[in-house]
């Protein structure tokens, strides 16, 4: 899903601090070697190319992402058989920022604690800081992670906002209704099928 998509800074080799032209101009040259018409993998040129569409575009995306994420939760309201499936979809989406914004935090916090430790590191060997600075930025990219998905669900709720959920009339779903309405399309039928 949404967390599980790849970092458009690593897809494209640049830092997370890159401006959008220099992902462009490094986008431009990923795309020279890796072109299908230039022998390169499609599957790899398409991963470049929605790397820098995230990055150029990343309303356009979040937007898609939101629909995805509320397509999933309508599902899920559907078959649990809420009475409103508006307000419950609300709830869902309110409940997993709050989630998002736990997680933040406790990756923050890991940030800090994995720096401090780096810092504090000495010895001639420079395998614990490398080992320490992995740690540093893979923390870095879950956060990163996190506030896109964060992002989604946010602009999902936003969308959802605007929407009211009306309730059918129970009548219409009485089995006497249903019944009444099956017995009198069959006499209905039969008066015109010899």
């Amino acid at each position: 899903m949404i967390a599980d998509q790849p970092n458009p800074y690593e897809t494209l080799g640049v830092s997370p601090g890159a401006t959008p032209e220099e992902c462009r101009q490094q986008y431009r040259k990923l795309a020279k070697e890796h072109h299908p018409d230039r022998g390169g993998d499609p599957a790899h040129m398409a991963q470049l190319s929605a790397a820098i569409d995230q990055i150029e575009n990343p309303k356009k995306v979040d937007d898609a992402n939101a629909v995805q994420i509320l397509s999933s939760m309508f599902a899920a309201v559907i078959k649990q058989g809420h009475n409103d499936l508006v307000k419950a979809v609300q709830r869902q989406l309110s409940s997993e920022i709050n989630k998002q914004d736990s997680q933040l935090s406790k990756l923050q916090e890991t940030a800090a604690e994995l720096s401090a430790h780096q810092d504090r590191v000495r010895g001639e060997s420079q395998i614990l800081r490398q080992a320490l600075a992995n740690e540093v930025a893979a923390t870095a990219a879950a956060e990163l992670r996190a506030v896109r998905l964060r992002a989604c669900f946010v602009r999902a709720r936003e969308i959802v906002a605007d929407y009211g959920y009306e309730r059918p009339d129970p009548a219409m779903y009485s089995h006497k209704v249903v019944h009444t309405f099956l017995s009198d399309s069959l006499n209905n039928y039969h008066k015109y099928v010899p």
